[in-house]
């Protein structure tokens, strides 16, 4: 679709003059980071779960398992 179709499409709708809507979510290693709407965190979290909840669902996956995987190895190299 054209740029000028879109850009046209936004004007009848009235949404012109609205900010645009970011949302960031980076996964590392060491946890996390989110950003929706000008909040941070858990904030952040809890829009993203009204909006996409399957991508939270996965962050959430994800850091189960990092939290099992680091019970395992403590487990495992501490000594008795």
């Amino acid at each position: 679709m054209p740029r000028k179709a879109v850009d046209a499409m936004v004007e009848q709708m009235g949404c012109a003059d609205m900010p645009t809507e970011r949302t960031y979510l980076r996964i590392s290693a060491f946890g996390f980071r989110a950003q929706a709407e000008g909040m941070s965190g858990f904030a952040a979290l809890k829009v993203m779960r009204e909006h996409n909840p399957t991508m939270v669902r996965t962050l959430y996956t994800y850091l189960a398992v990092m939290g099992v995987l680091v019970a395992l190895t403590l487990g495992v190299f501490l000594p008795e």
